[in-house]
């Protein structure tokens, strides 16, 4: 009976964990945009044609840019555009024209007066004029209530179904309709769902619409589109999506829409049109994307760095350029293509590993001091990043022959880089050759912080600013840093240990963590005081739980680092970063039940475009905000935004922040006046890394 019990027990555990996310295709958005010399008002889609209405007359799209449309040259002051079937509706100041798609006569006037936006519905044809609504039919114009245009029905069940307050056609900027269903009006207030003429559905931010005043309004295939005076918004019957900022709009005011199919829409804004399109991709063609442009525009002497945009959101006038933390971005690239190689065994992928691991190993040679790595290099005359530590003279540095610059005060974050891409490039690609090497770094890094009582020093001989790992000495035991710090030295002296198999660095691990206690100081490493969290320190404590937790036999120990990263993933988890979801998973034996979907959702989610464009969602009406502010006082939200509707960023920034870009530009760009932000471009490593290890591990399967 028991047996039978553990059995039954056994297969529901199975049929709950956890099942591979299989690669399928899903949505991919994109944003092309199409600057114009005119004010766009309207805009729509008819036959083969995309239509730009302006001021000065009607445009069209010729390729890649929106030209006048020669068969309207006399229309001015053009306010609607409508594709009735074959027919262009034009709405101007002096009447509503219509133009055949299929015929080449000149555009006739069925109407005479001032039209601002047109409509059908149940195949009828209305106009909004500054007097009221219009029917147009084979008779004279017929004035209609809008209420009236939707038959009488059940009231919707909604709760915020309520009689409708919108009998007043002059607060109405817009109307489209869905199928034969629904009519959604466009007002200073939000949407409305017309259900018949006393009942109506309020879309507000309680209902998910990112922002409530409402210039235009869109309906297709059940896709609805809402223009507003700042930015756009998307339903498609599950979700919202907002658009804001210049990442996808010319123009934060979004005067008009025309849904195309399937999903995509064309807006219009004071200086152009966005096309937003859906396309179908697969991770593993984001994953040859992010590869591509990785290389084209991030590698420094094979170390990963920024890429400064000197025209901003211009990829064609990318410059690499050194970065703060070139050793750590470099080996998160390295592991990517370790488990990239790992899960398919191509070639290519070692070759990219074993270049850049060269290119970080050099980091440490060039320094001249054995142990101590660089920040990053130049070579003379080079531009450098002036970020600063508490070290000012840190490109103060040169090698004995003046070939090689390099960036000194060296953080615990390089540290940490350097050992978990040490640790997995070892295990997954070296060969014979390669691990003697690595074997001789490792210890000339782990012998150079041990012999300096737990310090990294620097050119001065005095611990860089973030390299301390001595938690021991009475005044240090209280330091803030002290659970971080003591993770990431466990975690260094297991992989020196693993590598080398010299015992006394498993030895000076068993000292620390348990008599001088600092396996219990990792339980609580994570800070999560409202004012105090540093998501910089949790990338830094997740790829230092990995070697850790892969390489750590001892029971009590593991006891600790199991509870320590439970905790740390409970917090993290509304996050859903696929990196910390994967680490946790293959680290703990409780990860039937970590977040597949969340990573999976993050994964495509995360834009194409990964330039560092400004985004400021502090006006949504949608978000729910934290009352306490963040540690730079920036305001936040209580459940972290979509990674595709804020400045993008690695695992190490803050998802809740509301308004970002200025704060993510290098140092260098950020008084140059750019509102709009775009004046570089993440790399795609933060992303390579997390598809490639859940490849590896087979949370996401082979497309």
């Amino acid at each position: 009976m028991k047996t039978t019990k553990k059995l039954a027990a056994l297969v529901l555990f199975l049929a709950c964990a956890w099942q591979p996310a299989f690669g399928l295709e899903f949505e991919q958005k994109t944003a092309a945009k199409y600057p114009t010399a005119q004010e766009v008002k309207s805009i729509a889609v008819c036959g083969n044609g995309v239509f730009a209405g302006t001021g000065e007359g009607v445009l069209v799209l010729a390729g890649d840019r929106f030209v006048d449309y020669a068969r309207t040259p006399e229309l001015k002051g053009v306010r609607s555009l409508l594709c009735d079937g074959t027919d262009l509706l034009i709405g101007a100041k002096a009447g509503l024209y219509v133009i055949s798609m299929t015929s080449s006569l000149p555009a006739r006037r069925i109407y005479e007066g001032e039209v601002n936006y047109s409509f059908v519905w149940r195949n009828a044809l209305y106009i909004g004029t500054p007097g009221g609504f219009m029917r147009l039919g084979s008779g004279a114009p017929e004035p209609v209530e809008i209420g009236t245009l939707v038959q009488k029905s059940t009231p919707m069940k909604e709760s915020w179904v309520k009689t409708c307050p919108y009998k007043i056609n002059t607060a109405i900027r817009g109307v489209a309709g869905e199928g034969d269903k629904y009519l959604y009006l466009a007002t200073p207030a939000g949407l409305i769902r017309l259900v018949d003429d006393e009942w109506c559905a309020e879309i507000t931010g309680r209902q998910g619409l990112p922002y409530e005043d409402v210039l235009s309004v869109a309906v297709k295939d059940g896709v609805l589109w809402a223009g507003t005076s700042f930015g756009a918004a998307r339903y498609d019957g599950k979700q919202w999506e907002y658009f804001q900022g210049a990442q996808y709009l010319l123009s934060e005011r979004v005067s008009a829409i025309a849904a195309d199919a399937p999903g995509s829409a064309w807006l219009a804004t004071p200086k152009g049109v966005t096309h937003i399109e859906y396309k179908p991709m697969t991770l593993s063609e984001k994953a040859a994307y992010f590869e591509k442009a990785t290389r084209e525009r991030h590698l420094r002497y094979d170390l990963v760095s920024d890429s400064h945009l000197d025209k901003p959101g211009d990829l064609s006038t990318n410059r690499p350029f050194t970065n703060d933390n070139d050793g750590l971005w470099t080996a998160m690239y390295i592991a990517a293509e370790c488990y990239r190689y790992a899960a398919t065994k191509d070639p290519e992928a070692r070759k990219y590993a074993s270049d850049s691991l060269k290119a970080m190993i050099f980091l440490e040679t060039v320094t001249e001091i054995p142990g101590l790595m660089a920040r990053s290099i130049a070579r003379p005359g080079e531009q450098v990043d002036n970020v600063k530590g508490d070290h000012p003279m840190q490109w103060d540095n040169w090698t004995a022959d003046k070939q090689w610059r390099w960036k000194g005060d060296t953080s615990s974050d390089e540290v940490v880089g350097h050992y978990y891409a040490y640790a997995i490039y070892y295990d997954l690609v070296a060969d014979e050759k390669e691990k003697d090497e690595i074997r001789a770094k490792i210890r000339r890094i782990t012998d150079y912080i041990i012999e300096n009582d737990y310090n990294l020093l620097d050119v001065d001989g005095k611990p860089t600013t973030y390299g301390k790992w001595n938690f021991y000495d009475n005044w240090r035991r209280f330091s803030p840093d002290r659970g971080l710090n003591s993770l990431e030295i466990l975690s260094h002296l297991k992989v020196a240990y693993h590598i080398t198999g010299d015992r006394k660095y498993q030895e000076a691990c068993l000292d620390l963590a348990l008599k001088k206690g600092y396996a219990k100081f990792t339980v609580n490493q994570k800070i999560n005081i409202p004012g105090f969290i540093n998501h910089s320190d949790d990338e830094l404590a997740f790829l230092s739980y990995y070697p850790l937790l892969k390489y750590e036999d001892d029971p009590e120990l593991l006891n600790y680092y199991r509870e320590s990263i439970e905790r740390s993933w409970r917090i993290e988890k509304p996050e859903r970063s696929p990196l910390f979801n994967f680490i946790y998973a293959s680290a703990s034996p409780k990860a039937a039940d970590f977040d597949l979907e969340g990573a999976l959702f993050t994964l495509e989610r995360i834009s194409l475009d990964l330039v560092r464009w400004n985004h400021l969602n502090s006006r949504r009406a949608d978000v729910q905000f934290k009352s306490a502010k963040g540690r730079f006082r920036e305001r936040e939200s209580k459940t972290p935004l979509p990674p595709d509707e804020r400045t993008v960023m690695k695992w190490n920034g803050n998802p809740y922040q509301l308004d970002t870009g200025v704060g993510w530009q290098p140092t260098e760009l950020m008084d140059t006046g750019i509102a709009g932000g775009g004046a570089s471009e993440e790399a795609g490593t933060f992303w390579l890394l997390s598809y490639w290890m859940g490849r590896y591990y087979g949370y996401l399967a082979k497309d």
